[in-house]
């Protein structure tokens, strides 16, 4: 009996260890990579829908209609604001591309900090004797 009471903390853990194991979704993708891509693109494109075909419209004749309207000119603000979203866009992609690498490949180069840098420039110094 006492042999029982002295493994059970020890079996209660490596079952608390296989359950977190069992659901983590990093394990699985590591373990098995190519069912679970195959599973995502098949999921992907299911849920995609398709291109519907939009009807083309063709205008004969000189006069304009109102569907044709000139189109609204651009602003400069308008163009800033779009180039300073697209930016925003890229970098924040950027982000989550590094961090969800990082989080699959590990961080392969180490953090540096401050006691790591010199305390001043590696200046070329005349030699001493």
């Amino acid at each position: 009996m006492q042999r029982i009471r002295n493994d059970l903390p020890y079996d209660a853990d490596a079952a608390r260890a296989h359950v977190q194991q069992l659901t983590d979704w990093k394990y699985h993708v590591r373990k098995n990579p190519w069912p679970i891509l195959t599973v995502a693109a098949v999921v992907g494109y299911l849920l995609i829908p398709a291109k519907s075909k939009g009807q083309v419209v063709v205008h004969t004749g000189g006069s304009r209609s109102a569907d044709q309207e000139a189109a609204p000119q651009k602003s400069m603000l308008g163009g800033m604001v779009g180039a300073m979203m697209a930016m925003a866009l890229r970098t924040g992609t950027n982000l989550a591309i590094r961090h969800v690498s990082d989080s699959f490949f590990g961080d392969p180069a180490p953090k540096r900090t401050s006691n790591d840098m010199p305390s001043t420039p590696p200046y070329n110094k005349p030699p001493t004797s």
